[in-house]
Protein backbone atom coordinates (compact mmCIF):
# COMPACT_ATOMS: atom_id res chain seq x y z
CA UNK A 1 0.00 0.00 0.00
CA UNK A 2 1.92 3.48 -1.11
CA UNK A 3 2.04 5.41 2.09
CA UNK A 4 0.64 8.45 2.58
CA UNK A 5 2.92 12.11 1.48
CA UNK A 6 4.58 13.37 4.73
CA UNK A 7 3.24 16.27 5.94
CA UNK A 8 6.59 18.63 6.76
CA UNK A 9 6.45 20.74 10.77
CA UNK A 10 9.41 22.98 11.67
CA UNK A 11 9.97 23.61 14.75
CA UNK A 12 12.77 25.94 15.60
CA UNK A 13 15.32 24.78 13.66
CA UNK A 14 14.16 21.08 13.49
CA UNK A 15 12.37 19.37 10.71
CA UNK A 16 9.70 16.79 11.55
CA UNK A 17 8.10 14.84 8.92
CA UNK A 18 4.24 13.25 9.96
CA UNK A 19 2.58 10.60 8.24
CA UNK A 20 -0.18 8.31 8.73
CA UNK A 21 0.95 4.30 9.33
CA UNK A 22 0.62 2.71 6.00
CA UNK A 23 -1.86 0.08 7.57
CA UNK A 24 -4.24 2.77 9.25
CA UNK A 25 -4.12 5.19 6.57
CA UNK A 26 -7.98 4.67 5.84
CA UNK A 27 -8.67 5.05 10.09
CA UNK A 28 -9.62 8.96 10.33
CA UNK A 29 -6.79 10.32 8.74
CA UNK A 30 -7.95 14.04 8.30
CA UNK A 31 -5.90 17.01 7.60
CA UNK A 32 -5.72 17.85 11.21
CA UNK A 33 -3.50 15.37 11.64
CA UNK A 34 -0.28 17.73 11.70
CA UNK A 35 -2.38 20.29 13.64
CA UNK A 36 -2.80 17.36 16.51
CA UNK A 37 0.67 16.30 16.36
CA UNK A 38 2.56 19.47 16.02
CA UNK A 39 2.06 20.81 19.66
CA UNK A 40 3.73 17.85 20.84
CA UNK A 41 6.93 18.31 18.66
CA UNK A 42 7.46 21.88 19.89
CA UNK A 43 8.21 20.01 23.90
CA UNK A 44 10.17 17.23 21.95
CA UNK A 45 12.34 19.19 19.86
CA UNK A 46 14.07 20.58 22.40
CA UNK A 47 14.86 17.11 24.41
CA UNK A 48 15.98 15.56 20.74
CA UNK A 49 18.04 18.11 19.56
CA UNK A 50 20.37 17.59 22.68
CA UNK A 51 21.25 14.50 21.44
CA UNK A 52 23.07 15.92 18.14
CA UNK A 53 26.37 15.99 19.86
CA UNK A 54 26.25 12.39 20.80
CA UNK A 55 29.05 10.42 18.67
CA UNK A 56 27.55 6.99 18.69
CA UNK A 57 25.64 7.77 15.20
CA UNK A 58 22.90 5.19 16.09
CA UNK A 59 19.19 5.57 15.06
CA UNK A 60 17.40 4.57 18.21
CA UNK A 61 13.52 4.15 19.18
CA UNK A 62 12.43 7.20 20.81
CA UNK A 63 9.37 6.84 23.99
CA UNK A 64 7.47 9.82 23.62
CA UNK A 65 5.84 9.04 26.88
CA UNK A 66 8.80 9.62 29.36
CA UNK A 67 10.39 12.43 28.66
CA UNK A 68 13.76 10.37 30.38
CA UNK A 69 13.80 8.54 27.58
CA UNK A 70 14.10 11.05 24.75
CA UNK A 71 17.02 11.61 26.08
CA UNK A 72 18.83 8.01 24.74
CA UNK A 73 17.50 9.31 20.66
CA UNK A 74 20.83 8.69 19.13
CA UNK A 75 21.59 10.74 16.08
CA UNK A 76 23.59 10.07 12.52
CA UNK A 77 22.85 11.35 8.89
CA UNK A 78 19.48 9.21 9.06
CA UNK A 79 16.31 9.78 10.99
CA UNK A 80 14.38 9.39 13.72
CA UNK A 81 11.59 7.24 13.53
CA UNK A 82 8.54 5.89 15.55
CA UNK A 83 5.28 4.58 15.50
CA UNK A 84 2.83 6.45 17.86
CA UNK A 85 -1.22 6.23 18.37
CA UNK A 86 -2.62 9.63 18.39
CA UNK A 87 -6.07 8.96 20.49
CA UNK A 88 -7.69 12.42 19.39
CA UNK A 89 -7.22 11.92 15.89
CA UNK A 90 -8.96 8.41 16.11
CA UNK A 91 -8.93 4.94 17.91
CA UNK A 92 -7.09 3.52 15.63
CA UNK A 93 -5.18 6.30 14.01
CA UNK A 94 -0.97 6.02 14.34
CA UNK A 95 1.13 8.57 12.86
CA UNK A 96 4.90 7.96 11.91
CA UNK A 97 7.13 10.90 12.45
CA UNK A 98 10.52 11.14 11.60
CA UNK A 99 12.89 13.99 13.26
CA UNK A 100 15.32 15.33 10.74
CA UNK A 101 18.13 17.62 12.37
CA UNK A 102 18.31 21.62 11.51
CA UNK A 103 21.47 23.28 10.58
CA UNK A 104 23.41 21.48 13.45
CA UNK A 105 23.62 18.05 11.18
CA UNK A 106 25.76 20.01 8.52
CA UNK A 107 26.97 23.57 9.62
CA UNK A 108 30.44 25.34 10.38
CA UNK A 109 31.43 28.44 12.26
CA UNK A 110 31.65 31.13 10.13
CA UNK A 111 35.09 31.86 11.75
CA UNK A 112 36.16 28.23 9.70
CA UNK A 113 35.33 30.50 6.61
CA UNK A 114 38.03 31.25 4.39
CA UNK A 115 38.52 35.23 3.75
CA UNK A 116 37.12 34.87 -0.29
CA UNK A 117 34.50 32.72 0.87
CA UNK A 118 31.00 33.52 -0.14
CA UNK A 119 27.98 33.09 2.46
CA UNK A 120 24.60 34.65 2.36
CA UNK A 121 22.19 36.73 4.44
CA UNK A 122 18.50 37.64 3.76
CA UNK A 123 18.36 40.96 2.73
CA UNK A 124 14.79 41.72 2.25
CA UNK A 125 13.61 38.56 2.55
CA UNK A 126 16.05 37.21 -0.75
CA UNK A 127 18.89 35.83 0.50
CA UNK A 128 22.05 37.81 -1.01
CA UNK A 129 25.82 36.90 -1.91
CA UNK A 130 28.60 38.43 0.95
CA UNK A 131 32.37 37.82 1.19
CA UNK A 132 34.45 36.85 3.89
CA UNK A 133 37.00 39.75 3.50
CA UNK A 134 38.38 39.43 6.97
CA UNK A 135 38.91 37.45 10.20
CA UNK A 136 39.84 39.32 13.17
CA UNK A 137 40.59 42.64 13.40
CA UNK A 138 42.86 44.02 10.18
CA UNK A 139 44.98 46.07 12.62
CA UNK A 140 45.70 47.34 16.01
CA UNK A 141 44.27 50.52 15.28
CA UNK A 142 40.69 49.20 15.43
CA UNK A 143 38.66 48.68 18.16
CA UNK A 144 38.05 45.44 19.73
CA UNK A 145 34.57 45.89 18.73
CA UNK A 146 35.96 45.36 15.39
CA UNK A 147 36.96 41.90 16.20
CA UNK A 148 34.74 39.07 13.86
CA UNK A 149 34.14 38.08 10.39
CA UNK A 150 33.86 41.04 7.99
CA UNK A 151 31.61 40.63 5.30
CA UNK A 152 30.88 42.73 2.26
CA UNK A 153 28.09 42.53 0.05
CA UNK A 154 29.52 40.98 -3.65
CA UNK A 155 27.43 42.91 -5.99
CA UNK A 156 26.12 47.09 -5.44
CA UNK A 157 22.79 46.78 -3.71
CA UNK A 158 21.52 49.92 -5.46
CA UNK A 159 22.93 53.42 -6.39
CA UNK A 160 22.51 56.11 -4.00
CA UNK A 161 23.96 59.46 -2.72
CA UNK A 162 27.04 59.64 -0.33
CA UNK A 163 25.57 62.74 1.35
CA UNK A 164 22.47 65.27 -0.12
CA UNK A 165 23.92 68.48 1.03
CA UNK A 166 27.56 67.65 -0.75
CA UNK A 167 29.59 67.92 2.04
CA UNK A 168 31.89 65.22 2.74
CA UNK A 169 31.32 64.55 6.17
CA UNK A 170 30.21 60.55 6.66
CA UNK A 171 29.88 60.18 10.38
CA UNK A 172 26.43 62.71 9.28
CA UNK A 173 26.33 61.27 5.81
CA UNK A 174 23.05 60.50 4.13
CA UNK A 175 24.59 57.17 3.43
CA UNK A 176 25.72 56.44 7.26
CA UNK A 177 22.21 57.17 8.21
CA UNK A 178 20.09 55.00 5.91
CA UNK A 179 22.63 52.11 6.21
CA UNK A 180 22.46 52.14 9.89
CA UNK A 181 18.32 52.86 9.80
CA UNK A 182 16.78 51.92 6.08
CA UNK A 183 18.77 48.84 5.30
CA UNK A 184 19.93 47.39 8.33
CA UNK A 185 16.32 47.01 8.74
CA UNK A 186 15.95 44.98 5.62
CA UNK A 187 18.38 42.36 7.01
CA UNK A 188 16.80 39.30 8.91
CA UNK A 189 16.18 39.98 11.96
CA UNK A 190 18.15 37.31 13.98
CA UNK A 191 20.98 38.07 12.07
CA UNK A 192 20.68 41.80 12.38
CA UNK A 193 20.13 41.17 16.24
CA UNK A 194 23.97 39.73 16.12
CA UNK A 195 25.83 42.63 14.07
CA UNK A 196 28.14 43.90 15.52
CA UNK A 197 27.91 47.68 17.02
CA UNK A 198 31.53 48.50 15.43
CA UNK A 199 33.77 51.63 15.86
CA UNK A 200 35.32 52.02 12.64
CA UNK A 201 38.31 54.10 11.72
CA UNK A 202 36.82 57.86 10.03
CA UNK A 203 37.64 61.30 9.12
CA UNK A 204 35.52 63.78 11.52
CA UNK A 205 33.89 66.42 10.16
CA UNK A 206 33.77 67.83 6.69
CA UNK A 207 36.87 70.13 4.47
CA UNK A 208 40.20 69.14 4.05
CA UNK A 209 41.48 67.77 7.22
CA UNK A 210 43.34 64.49 6.91
CA UNK A 211 42.96 63.36 11.02
CA UNK A 212 41.56 60.36 11.84
CA UNK A 213 39.57 59.22 14.86
CA UNK A 214 40.55 55.08 15.49
CA UNK A 215 39.93 52.73 18.26
CA UNK A 216 37.56 53.73 21.22
CA UNK A 217 37.15 56.84 19.11
CA UNK A 218 36.31 55.38 15.81
CA UNK A 219 32.69 56.18 14.32
CA UNK A 220 30.03 53.44 16.14
CA UNK A 221 28.17 51.88 12.90
CA UNK A 222 25.98 48.46 12.37
CA UNK A 223 26.50 48.69 8.92
CA UNK A 224 29.30 50.90 6.73
CA UNK A 225 31.18 51.28 3.89
CA UNK A 226 35.03 50.25 3.40
CA UNK A 227 37.21 52.89 3.85
CA UNK A 228 39.91 53.04 0.19
CA UNK A 229 42.78 51.64 2.46
CA UNK A 230 40.42 48.68 3.35
CA UNK A 231 40.46 47.78 -0.21
CA UNK A 232 43.74 48.06 -1.10
CA UNK A 233 43.17 51.65 -2.76
CA UNK A 234 46.60 53.90 -3.64
CA UNK A 235 47.96 55.06 -0.36
CA UNK A 236 50.48 57.22 -2.59
CA UNK A 237 47.89 59.61 -3.42
CA UNK A 238 47.79 62.90 -1.72
CA UNK A 239 43.83 63.89 -0.13
CA UNK A 240 43.36 60.32 0.98
CA UNK A 241 43.21 60.43 4.86
CA UNK A 242 44.25 56.81 6.14
CA UNK A 243 41.17 55.70 7.50
CA UNK A 244 42.03 52.23 8.77
CA UNK A 245 43.86 48.85 6.77
CA UNK A 246 43.93 46.32 3.93
CA UNK A 247 41.61 44.40 4.84
CA UNK A 248 42.96 40.34 3.66
CA UNK A 249 40.82 39.98 0.98
CA UNK A 250 42.00 42.79 -1.34
CA UNK A 251 45.34 43.05 -2.79
CA UNK A 252 47.32 46.99 -2.97
CA UNK A 253 47.93 47.85 -6.28
CA UNK A 254 46.53 48.72 -9.78
CA UNK A 255 46.98 45.58 -11.04
CA UNK A 256 44.40 43.59 -12.88
CA UNK A 257 44.79 41.31 -9.41
CA UNK A 258 44.33 43.97 -7.64
CA UNK A 259 41.42 45.52 -9.27
CA UNK A 260 39.23 42.31 -9.99
CA UNK A 261 38.96 42.12 -6.59
CA UNK A 262 37.74 45.82 -6.27
CA UNK A 263 35.58 45.15 -9.49
CA UNK A 264 31.54 44.97 -8.27
CA UNK A 265 28.23 45.03 -10.00
CA UNK A 266 25.12 46.53 -10.52
CA UNK A 267 22.19 44.70 -12.22
CA UNK A 268 24.83 42.80 -14.09
CA UNK A 269 27.01 45.53 -14.97
CA UNK A 270 30.32 46.82 -13.38
CA UNK A 271 29.75 50.00 -11.44
CA UNK A 272 31.46 52.94 -9.18
CA UNK A 273 30.78 52.53 -5.61
CA UNK A 274 31.15 54.68 -2.56
CA UNK A 275 34.10 54.27 -0.29
CA UNK A 276 33.36 55.81 2.99
CA UNK A 277 37.05 57.85 2.77
CA UNK A 278 36.32 61.90 2.04
CA UNK A 279 38.92 63.10 -0.68
CA UNK A 280 40.33 66.02 1.43
CA UNK A 281 41.36 68.15 -1.36
CA UNK A 282 37.75 69.93 -0.77
CA UNK A 283 34.98 70.10 1.26
CA UNK A 284 32.29 68.11 -1.38
CA UNK A 285 34.54 64.87 -2.79
CA UNK A 286 34.64 61.67 -1.57
CA UNK A 287 36.44 57.97 -2.89
CA UNK A 288 35.11 55.60 -4.72
CA UNK A 289 36.10 52.28 -6.80
CA UNK A 290 35.56 53.17 -10.50
CA UNK A 291 34.27 50.56 -13.28
CA UNK A 292 37.18 48.67 -13.73
CA UNK A 293 38.26 48.29 -9.87
CA UNK A 294 40.84 50.95 -9.73
CA UNK A 295 40.96 53.82 -7.41
CA UNK A 296 39.05 56.79 -8.16
CA UNK A 297 37.20 59.95 -6.58
CA UNK A 298 33.98 61.74 -6.63
CA UNK A 299 34.50 65.65 -7.12
CA UNK A 300 30.41 65.61 -5.52
CA UNK A 301 28.99 64.00 -2.67
CA UNK A 302 25.76 64.26 -3.96
CA UNK A 303 26.39 62.35 -6.81
CA UNK A 304 24.63 58.93 -6.91
CA UNK A 305 26.79 55.60 -6.87
CA UNK A 306 26.71 52.06 -6.52
CA UNK A 307 25.86 51.40 -2.41
CA UNK A 308 28.09 48.46 -1.25
CA UNK A 309 27.52 47.33 2.56
CA UNK A 310 29.36 46.10 4.97
CA UNK A 311 29.54 44.45 8.22
CA UNK A 312 30.96 42.81 11.06
CA UNK A 313 29.67 39.30 12.77
CA UNK A 314 30.75 36.96 15.73
CA UNK A 315 32.49 34.29 14.25
CA UNK A 316 30.61 31.96 16.17
CA UNK A 317 27.80 32.27 13.94
CA UNK A 318 26.89 29.03 12.15
CA UNK A 319 26.85 28.37 8.23
CA UNK A 320 24.98 25.90 6.35
CA UNK A 321 25.83 23.63 3.11
CA UNK A 322 24.13 25.83 0.97
CA UNK A 323 26.39 29.18 2.99
CA UNK A 324 23.04 30.49 4.56
CA UNK A 325 24.67 32.02 8.07
CA UNK A 326 22.33 31.02 10.93
CA UNK A 327 22.32 32.13 14.84
CA UNK A 328 23.18 28.95 17.48
CA UNK A 329 19.93 29.63 19.19
CA UNK A 330 17.96 27.12 20.62
CA UNK A 331 14.32 26.26 19.23
CA UNK A 332 11.92 29.01 20.79
CA UNK A 333 9.85 27.38 23.82
CA UNK A 334 6.05 27.96 22.89
CA UNK A 335 3.92 30.06 25.85
CA UNK A 336 1.54 26.74 26.05
CA UNK A 337 1.63 23.37 24.66
CA UNK A 338 -1.72 21.55 24.18
CA UNK A 339 -0.94 17.65 24.32
CA UNK A 340 -3.46 14.52 23.79
CA UNK A 341 -3.75 12.80 27.09
CA UNK A 342 -2.36 9.69 26.12
CA UNK A 343 0.51 8.69 23.73
CA UNK A 344 1.01 5.34 23.33
CA UNK A 345 4.24 3.60 21.66
CA UNK A 346 4.02 1.40 19.08
CA UNK A 347 6.11 -0.32 16.21
CA UNK A 348 9.58 0.66 14.89
CA UNK A 349 9.39 1.67 11.53
CA UNK A 350 12.32 0.81 9.18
Amino acid sequence: MKQQEAVRESIGDYNFYIRPFPALTAANMTGDLAGLVTPMLGALAPLVGKQLSKEDGKVMDTEVEDAEHLQEAAQGAGAIRRLFACPEAGRHTAVAINFEGGKDMASVALSSKAVGSIVKIKVNGTLRDFIVVQQGKPSSIYDESCNGTWLLMKDLYESRQWHSSNVNDYANSTIHKWLNNEFLNLIDANIRAQIRQAKIPYRPGSGTSMSVNSGANGLSAKIFLLSNIEVGGQTDWSYMPHDGARLAYFEYGTGTSANNKRLAYLNGSAAIWWLRSPNTRSSSGAWCVDSNGGSDYANGCSDSYGIRPALILPSSLLVSDDGSVSTNTAPTTPSSISVPSSIQGGSTIT
